[in-house]
């Protein structure tokens, strides 16, 4: 019952929205539209919105230019590979026994 009434539901919203959308924009809404960005743009006044980006292009600038949040790094060591060598290797072994003890396991419970 309820999903006969949703389903009716839906193809009434879907037919109904997509008359409205085909019709297109009136002459009347474009120019409503219109004004509301030329409104916008007054309000907030033309200059004003260049010098938020100049501010904002200068504070990302600074943000590069000094050193002190950035890691000082020499690169990857060799300890550091190895350890991640060693590390996968682990996993890679860990991951094969585990896939063997499961297939054993399956093997034995058949047989009984």
């Amino acid at each position: 019952m309820f999903w006969k009434l949703f389903a009716i539901a839906a193809t009434i919203l879907a037919f109904g929205v997509g008359s409205a959308a085909a019709a297109g924009p009136t002459q009347q809404g474009i120019r409503a539209d219109g004004l509301r960005w030329q409104a916008k743009a007054d309000f907030y006044g033309r200059q004003l919105g260049l010098k938020a980006d100049g501010l904002r292009w200068q504070a990302i600038a600074r943000a590069y230019q000094s050193k002190e949040g950035s890691p000082t790094s020499d690169g990857v060591s060799l300890g550091d590979a190895g350890l991640g060598l060693v590390g996968g290797a682990v996993l890679l072994a860990v991951g094969g026994a585990a896939i063997v003890v499961v297939r054993r396991s399956r093997r034995t419970k058949l047989a009984v």
